[in-house]
């Protein structure tokens, strides 16, 4: 699918270059849990569209959703 190819294209060019197994894990993740991520999304474009920062958006979202994306990894 062409959505899958953008996906994958966009986990690839992530800051930080993350390595090939990392990306691979990465993709596993979201296509395991797409809604959770979708979910995600739409939390850190509302705080975005409120006027905050990326960095600061993405941070709390990452904050407040620490424990569901720490238990995704095990």
């Amino acid at each position: 699918m062409f959505a899958d190819f953008l996906f994958k294209k966009a986990i690839r060019e992530i800051p930080g270059d993350l390595s090939s197994e990392e990306q691979q894990q990465l993709v596993a993740l979201v296509e395991k849990q797409p809604e959770f991520f979708m979910r995600l999304a739409r939390e850190f474009d509302d705080k975005v569209a409120a006027g905050k920062s990326q960095e600061d958006a993405a941070a709390e979202v990452i904050n407040s959703h620490g424990i569901e994306l720490r238990s995704l990894g095990e």
